[in-house]
């Protein structure tokens, strides 16, 4: 009877952690995993800070490779801000946003992992667009884009990231051919753009460790005493 009764009460341990663990998920603060938002940058390519929307076709979605920061486990986005600009105020009707991961082999944009759109999004100079994003996992590194009708506003140029990393070059997704491109702005200046990504932990990795450690106290208190005469 004592050795049942350790086992219903190890249980019980066992399912509280579960859900305690998928709690705790859903209430995690969320972590900036990558951010270049510190230094607007001008050059030959970009002399207003920005690079516009409508540079190739309206609406044709450019981006951004980032690769998040390696020194935390947060993959689960819930917030990407993304960082435009503009040479006066201008209301864009629609702003698509979209990620993509990338193919190990080829180090091109392959699926699509999540997109979204914006209306009436005005833009007056460097302007914050904070996206809301509903748990979207992501790999170390993905590709963002975005895409919108106008001359006169478009991708803020910033760099460094100050946390995460990214490469001298941005992608356009090409809206006729659908092909991709990577471009960059021969240095002048370095092609990366504006954005921040706030995350959460992954959901199987809280709900293993609550498994695992649950499963411990299980084994532990499942082993049946030796009686006073063995």
């Amino acid at each position: 009877m004592e050795t049942h009764m350790t086992y219903v009460y190890s249980r019980s341990i066992a399912c509280l952690l579960v859900v305690v663990a998928l709690s705790g998920l859903a209430a995690a603060t969320p972590v900036t995993v990558y951010e270049n938002t510190t230094t607007n940058t001008t050059g030959s390519f970009a002399p207003d800070g920005f690079w516009p929307f409508n540079t190739f076709e309206p609406n044709e979605p450019m981006g951004d490779q980032i690769t998040l920061d390696n020194t935390t486990l947060e993959r689960t986005i819930v917030q990407f801000d993304l960082i435009l600009s503009s040479s006066q105020l201008v209301n864009l009707p629609s702003l698509t946003l979209a990620f993509y991961d990338i193919n190990p082999n080829t180090g091109f944009p392959s699926s699509q992992l999540w997109a979204t759109s914006a209306s009436s999004v005005a833009v007056d100079g460097i302007t914050t667009v904070a996206f809301s994003v509903p748990s979207v996992v992501v790999p170390d590194s993905f590709v963002w884009v975005v895409g919108a009708d106008s001359w006169l506003a478009g991708l803020a140029t910033y760099d460094l990231p100050s946390i995460g990393t990214s490469i001298d070059f941005y992608w356009d997704h090409d809206t006729i051919g659908g092909q991709w491109f990577p471009l960059n702005f021969k240095g002048d200046p370095v092609a990366n753009f504006g954005a921040k990504v706030l995350a959460v932990p992954e959901p199987g990795i809280m709900a293993a460790f609550a498994v695992g450690v649950a499963l411990m106290i299980r084994k532990k208190h499942t082993i049946a005493p030796k009686s006073a005469d063995s």
